[in-house]
């Protein structure tokens, strides 16, 4: 359905702006016309570049706004309707308009707004249900969201510092890529036609990189084939259960990595002492909380360190004891996690111990990056100079050759 951005005023005079879904411009005039707004301007909004082709995913930032603005407007008083009618008007992403149009006809017609967000899971996550399922159960929705908020931000600002840890290396191994193709399909044939006018005879070396040059030539039937299997590709990828394996792959092989593994598990450690914190100062049991966090986590190792947590708790052991027995949580934790069991302030102590965390991790991936960059720089210029060697090993017998 095409979307309209729209700008008018309301009964007294306030400017509002929003984006409308409607068949075209006479039944979004009227929408508008009936929520009571004085249109002053109304037009279609293009769709640019790849959006219409590559459909986007709300992000985790744009699912932190919205529960950051629902609970100023809960918390200030205004009623769950009109709130999420606000809300709607104000969402960008189609897929968030849809969502919060569907929760108002939900709520609407009686059920609660955890259940309605409950239909939409690749939206809202397990964690975020159970929490405003907690929040409305109490009577404190706006605190429950104003808590999601903050773990929202922490969730965007720990993947934030993850993806810089790949920039410097997916650079370097792009300008490999780029140097090692200059090579081989301008460089190494001029050379080429140097050793086929002089006859000299050619190292191993070289005949490899010759090899390599010829097959990498651009050809009408390569590039026609380069295309197809992108285009293959493309579609594999996107499929959902595919995409699913890879990240089941990708973390298998990640979490055995020397040092990128310990990266990876205190990560996920951290993860879950952050989100179990939430999930106890919102006031949800201990047993319900496991359970949630075992439905948001995609690593193995966790999830068996989470199951042995339930085994351990639901027999009446201690948090603390039974973190004691699993290899997945660092000793600072545990050991927090009991003081917070002393004093009667676990969602306090986990919540510090979540900050020790992040602390750890962010301390590591620096130290890591720090150490990859000379490493790889290190490999570019091997990859470079074998690729001279190739090219000249053979320039020495030049001499030799055109004395004969």
């Amino acid at each position: 359905m095409p979307a309209f951005e729209y700008t008018g005023r309301d009964s007294i005079g306030n400017t509002l702006r929003g984006v409308l879904d409607a068949e075209d411009d006479a039944q979004a005039r009227r929408h508008l016309r009936d929520q009571g707004l004085f249109i002053t301007s109304l037009r279609l909004r293009a769709r640019r570049g790849l959006s219409s082709l590559l459909p986007r995913r709300p992000d985790p930032e744009e699912i932190s706004a919205l529960t950051f603005h629902l609970a100023g407007l809960v918390e200030s008083g205004v009623p769950i309707m009109r709130s999420l009618a606000l809300l709607r008007e104000q969402a960008e992403h189609p897929a968030l308009r849809q969502a919060i149009a569907d929760m108002e006809e939900s709520i609407e017609s009686g059920s609660s707004l955890s259940t309605t967000l409950r239909r939409h899971p690749a939206l809202f996550s397990p964690l975020y249900v159970g929490v405003v399922r907690t929040g409305e159960t109490a009577g404190a929705l706006a605190p429950s969201l104003v808590r999601l908020t903050d773990y929202l931000d922490r969730e965007a600002a720990l993947r934030q510092k993850v993806r810089s840890m790949f920039v410097y290396p997916t650079f370097v191994l792009a300008m490999a890529v780029v140097v090692t193709g200059v090579f081989l399909t301008v460089v190494v044939p001029i050379f080429e036609r140097v050793y086929a006018a002089s006859g000299a005879s050619l190292p191993l070396l070289t005949q490899a990189l010759l090899s390599a040059s010829r097959a990498t030539r651009p050809g009408w039937p390569a590039l026609l084939t380069t295309a197809a299997c992108a285009a293959l590709g493309f579609w594999v990828l996107t499929r959902p259960r595919v995409q699913s394996w890879l990240r089941q792959a990708g973390l298998w092989l990640l979490l055995r990595t020397p040092r990128l593994g310990n990266v990876a598990r205190m990560i996920q450690a951290s993860r879950f002492v952050r989100s179990f914190g939430l999930m106890q100062a919102s006031g949800v049991p201990v047993l319900t909380a496991l359970d949630i966090t075992m439905e948001s986590t995609s690593d193995p190792r966790m999830l068996a360190a989470i199951g042995h947590l339930k085994e351990r708790v639901s027999r009446g052991a201690r948090l603390s004891e039974a973190m004691r027995s699993a290899e997945a949580f660092p000793p600072m934790v545990h050991r927090m996690v009991a003081m917070g069991e002393e004093s009667g302030r676990l969602d306090a102590m986990l919540q510090r111990a979540s900050d020790l965390l992040e602390r750890e991790t962010d301390y590591a991936i620096r130290k890591l990056v720090t150490l990859a960059e000379p490493m790889l720089t290190i490999a570019l210029g091997g990859v470079v100079a074998l690729v001279l060697l190739a090219l000249y090993l053979p320039i020495f017998g030049l001499p030799k050759a055109l004395l004969r």
